[in-house]
């Protein structure tokens, strides 16, 4: 299973998350790829939120979306509580 990570993580950090991930057996993208099958967004956002736009790789994902690609966007808080439904 492909994840990618983005934005600004609340609760805990985003190496947190992926050591979380990969002690799962999961695989960290460090961008959106035709591989990543879930884009897990920080709570605290993106700089470029505060400018009306989601930031590169939420747009990104949201146009592989559009192509077909099965791709899920999960905020952070709920990553924690499915994680090991994910993986």
């Amino acid at each position: 299973t492909h994840f990618t990570l983005s934005g600004n993580f609340k609760r805990g950090t985003k190496k947190e998350v992926s050591d979380r991930i990969e002690s799962l057996g999961g695989v960290i993208e460090k961008n959106v790829v035709q591989k990543t099958q879930y884009l897990i967004v920080g709570s605290d956002g993106n700089d470029c939120w505060a400018f009306a736009c989601y930031g590169r790789k939420v747009e990104k994902a949201l146009g592989l979306r559009k192509k077909g690609q099965e791709l899920t966007i999960i905020n952070e808080l709920d990553f924690w509580d499915i994680a090991d439904d994910l993986l």
